[in-house]
């Protein structure tokens, strides 16, 4: 195993020991930059966790591929920076024709920076093929540069209730249901009790009760 990759992975569980939140984007999308070139579709339904959709091809060996892959997020400091890993299954195709396409399983592990609307992340997806002569296992690494279509909703002062400062906004509402409760039982109570009676007084309601 490269020592690039026993790096990452090493850092991946690392960021785990202190922190279990993830991205900062729910949709994203862009160009994979390697000697595979291709598109990279990220859907991310929680913080956590995400799912890429690749469609790749080299080059140099008329070599395409579609990849699906399930990844784990680990934040480092702050959403925007994490490592990530993951894997998944993959289908490479030729379009020479003498060589068969195959199937394989393929692992990732890398990082990612997200700014602003600006993604970018470095990964090693190391492949092992199944049905085929040709490619028995590889390792490849790739630099992917990915708009944010949609950012991940957060509510906002999370970070400073994590530290015991600020109240939820339920506890909120709560707090105010029960003040406007108190305040009724105290003072609006007899002032609409009062108004009652002077509405029965000018509509001379007392002059009926006496003559009955």
């Amino acid at each position: 195993m490269p020592k690039s990759l026993i790096f990452l992975l090493i850092c991946y569980l690392f960021a785990g020991v202190n922190s279990t939140s993830g991205q900062s984007y729910e949709w994203a999308a862009g160009l994979k930059l390697s000697k595979f070139m291709g598109i990279s579709a990220v859907y991310s339904p929680v913080e956590k966790y995400s799912f890429e959709a690749i469609l790749s091809k080299n080059m140099w060996t008329n070599e395409s591929g579609v990849s699906l892959i399930g990844r784990h997020h680990k934040k480092i400091i702050t959403r925007g920076l994490n490592f990530y890993g993951g894997g998944g299954i993959h289908y490479g195709m030729y379009d020479d024709g003498e060589r068969g396409n195959f199937g394989g399983l393929i692992l990732q592990g890398g990082a990612e920076m997200t700014l602003g609307k600006t993604n970018l992340s470095f990964n090693l997806t190391p492949l092992i093929g199944v049905g085929s002569e040709d490619v028995k296992f590889r390792i490849g690494s790739d630099l992917t540069v990915r708009y944010v279509l949609k950012k991940q909703e957060r509510e906002k002062g999370q970070f400073f209730r994590k530290l015991g400062i600020g109240k939820k906004k339920d506890s909120g509402k709560r707090n105010r249901s029960e003040k406007s409760d108190r305040s009724y039982k105290k003072g609006n109570y007899k002032k609409h009790r009062n108004r009652d009676t002077r509405g029965n007084f000018w509509e001379f309601e007392w002059l009926k009760r006496k003559g009955d």
